[in-house]
């Protein structure tokens, strides 16, 4: 994730993790959710599960996650 500015400019340097899992939990409480579902760890094993399920190349999906072996990604795949 990459945080943009006021007037809509994507910044170049990724979130920080700790941004970013803030920015889940704020979302699902906001919304009502049980907090311990949502993650970022969580958003990444969901797309790569689905990803997987609908058909994806294994390369492909270790190209989108940034992952570097296919064991990496078959540990993500619920």
């Amino acid at each position: 994730f990459r945080g943009i500015t006021k007037n809509n400019k994507i910044l170049v340097n990724r979130l920080n993790y700790n941004v970013v899992y803030f920015l889940f939990k704020s979302c699902a409480f906001r919304l009502g959710l049980p907090l311990k579902e949502f993650s970022p760890h969580s958003s990444r094993a969901g797309f790569v599960t689905s990803a997987y399920e609908n058909g994806a190349m294994i390369t492909k999906i270790m190209e989108q996650a940034r992952m570097k072996s296919v064991q990496t990604v078959h540990r993500y795949i619920r």
